[in-house]
């Protein structure tokens, strides 16, 4: 999103495609998707395990791109 000469990226929506070109542009590899139920910090409700409806993690719908790359 534009805003002048201003760019604001907290406002933009990606999925898997748009983030990994984006990433490609600036020399990440290995981009993949990843499971915030197997990472360090699964027992931390943090934004990589938000769902809709709020803590419906059995039957709700995950709305993070949780996504790792390298650099």
């Amino acid at each position: 999103m534009n805003m002048g000469n201003q760019k604001i990226f907290h406002k933009t929506i990606y999925d898997l495609k748009s983030l990994s070109k984006i990433l490609t542009i600036v020399n990440f590899n290995n981009i993949k998707k990843y499971n915030w139920r197997e990472t360090c910090h699964s027992d931390f409700d943090d934004h990589s395990q938000a769902y809709w409806p709020h803590m419906d993690k059995t039957k709700g719908t995950l709305i993070s791109l949780n996504v790792e790359c390298v650099k």
